[in-house]
């Protein structure tokens, strides 16, 4: 009875324990909404505004059909700043919701966010204003 009970104590502990590593991982890959410091782009919103003027092409079909509208990108701007897992979540037209995508994908490292301070995996979602 006692080594049954010394197993099931064992099994409890090594569980525990492993429990508590999963969670310091967990930590770790958090991504977060609120943060201290929002994530930016490298040298502020004029910067950024800079790159996506000079950057877009606006895509003929979309010239074709007078397609405008804005186009809500969501991604991950993760702790060295590249930015990761680009989606779309609210669309205006595929033309347009591809060249946004194009135009993010090739954006240079941003600042990351930080909590606590410490550089932290933050969600960013950037509306992109496309106007013929």
């Amino acid at each position: 009875m006692k080594n049954i009970f010394r197993i099931i104590l064992l099994a409890t502990l090594t569980f525990g324990a492993f429990q508590a590593q999963a969670s310091i991982f967990a930590q770790k890959d958090t991504v977060y909404t609120i943060v201290d410091v929002e994530p930016q782009f490298t040298g502020g919103e004029k910067k950024m505004a800079k790159f996506i003027q000079d950057e877009v092409v606006y895509p003929q079909d979309a010239l074709d059909t007078k397609a405008q509208g804005v186009v809500y990108i969501q991604f991950i701007v993760e702790k060295d700043g590249a930015l990761s897992n680009l989606k779309i979540v609210k669309g205006a037209n595929i033309a347009l919701n591809k060249e946004a995508e194009r135009i993010v994908a090739e954006m240079p490292n941003w600042t990351p966010g930080l909590k606590n301070n410490e550089a932290v995996r933050t969600y960013f979602v950037l509306p992109i204003n496309f106007r013929l």
